[in-house]
């Protein structure tokens, strides 16, 4: 077993800074910063166990620190962290580009993938399509990935959308609305929607299953070498949109992606797969947090598998 003799001399703390040195050298310090100003090291196992494993652990820890228990209503970190410290996880979230608008590379693609959320998520995003139309980038087939979900009248008031004879009451009446309102009309009639039914168990409304769903239909139609996939979001989400649909794509990262660069993926049969979305408000430090935990959660077996090659050591988790 490699790192033998280390391993018994290194405290947990220690050993989880050489992980995530290892797997993000480039954005190491910023990884460690919110870790250390988050109290994440203060929640590590005490007893020593694999590189894995022990990495496995950190992950449960920030995934219970960092998640917000709502999609609509975001943690207010005012009172958890002083000034300094708010300042210092603003300075990481900003330096791993969680806030930053990520703009399209290509043209034409062969596929856009409009991911569904809240009303006022959604009409950024669409927006945002919008835009890219204006700008001549083009698409041969457009999907909109919407949940089954009733809209909250707190968060979600649909004020601009009060010229319609009948409001929206779930989302995807909701998703179809704010599409009809600000998209010409020639592409609106041709979007393809994915969605479980009504009356459906609420337990299949999760991301991965809805991206399951999609899969379906794009190996039946569109799966063929040097297809060209976007997926638009918006910050700090595009990275997490982007990683979940690569999961489904490789089932579960079982054929590990090559990476081309900040959230673009080729895949098999040179797939290529890259996320795009407007800028986001960086005054949200806990929404960006919860989209890095998010992130980093759906990429765990990929990650898993390079921490156990690197190490020599596999996790019986």
């Amino acid at each position: 077993m490699k790192n033998t003799t280390v391993l018994q001399s290194q405290s947990n703390g220690d050993r989880v800074r050489e992980i995530f040195k290892r797997l993000f050298p480039r954005k190491y310090k910023y990884w460690i910063n919110l870790m250390e100003t988050t109290g994440i090291m203060r929640l590590l196992p005490k007893k020593q166990t694999s590189y894995a494993e022990l990495f496995i652990e950190t992950n449960k820890a920030i995934q219970q620190t960092w998640r917000t228990t709502s999609n609509v209503e975001i943690r207010d970190l005012s009172d958890c962290f002083s000034r300094k410290e708010r300042a210092q996880i603003f300075e990481a979230l900003m330096a791993m580009n969680l806030y930053k608008e990520k703009m399209p590379s290509q043209k034409h693609y062969d596929v856009i993938i409009l991911k569904s959320a809240t009303q006022e998520r959604v009409l950024r995003r669409v927006k945002y399509l919008k835009s890219m139309l204006k700008r001549g980038i083009t698409a041969s087939t457009v999907y909109a990935i919407v949940g089954n979900r009733e809209l909250d009248p707190r968060h979600e008031s649909l004020a601009h959308l009060l010229q319609m004879n009948k409001l929206p009451q779930d989302e995807l009446a909701m998703v179809r609305c704010v599409i009809t309102k600000h998209l010409p009309w020639s592409l609106c009639k041709t979007i393809k929607y994915i969605y479980i039914p009504n009356g459906d168990n609420t337990k299949k409304t999760s991301g991965q299953t809805l991206n399951q769903l999609w899969l379906e239909k794009f190996n039946k139609t569109y799966r063929k070498p040097n297809t060209k996939i976007l997926v638009i979001s918006n910050q700090p989400f595009v990275q997490y949109h982007t990683v979940s649909l690569v999961k489904t794509l490789t089932n579960n990262f079982e054929h590990i992606p090559q990476i081309n660069g900040y959230i673009s993926f080729k895949i098999q049969d040179d797939i290529e797969i890259e996320g795009a979305g407007p800028d986001g408000n960086s005054a949200q430090l806990a929404l960006g947090l919860d989209a890095l935990a998010a992130t980093l959660d759906i990429r765990i077996p990929l990650f898993l598998k390079r921490v156990e090659k690197l190490f020599g050591e596999k996790s019986t988790t």
